[in-house]
């Protein structure tokens, strides 16, 4: 694991930790939104995009990302590789049931 990616990490159990009742809420509400999406990658009707959604993050978790990453680590969380590396490793998040 990098720098950048142990950064994100120590974010997230920060976040799971102070605010836990709404990590807790979100997961339930990702697992609701998961379960209704029409196959595992998160396919919708009707949906002619190239692009999908990989993750979700709640605001609170997006603000802590924003204030505590530096330039350069906030593009790798964005790149498709810093997007897919965050959604394999934190699957609670996840829009879709597979990557």
């Amino acid at each position: 694991m990098n720098q950048t990616q142990q950064s994100i990490t120590g974010i997230v159990d920060d976040y799971k930790v102070i605010f836990i009742d709404e990590y807790n809420a979100f997961v339930e509400q990702q697992k609701q939104v998961r379960d209704g999406m029409l196959n595992e990658y998160a396919s919708s009707e009707g949906d002619d995009a190239i692009e999908r959604r990989l993750f979700d993050t709640p605001a609170t978790l997006h603000s802590m990302f924003v204030n505590n990453l530096n330039g350069e680590e906030l593009n790798y969380f964005k790149s498709k590789k810093g997007s897919r590396w965050f959604a394999k490793n934190f699957k609670e998040f996840r829009a879709s049931k597979k990557i």
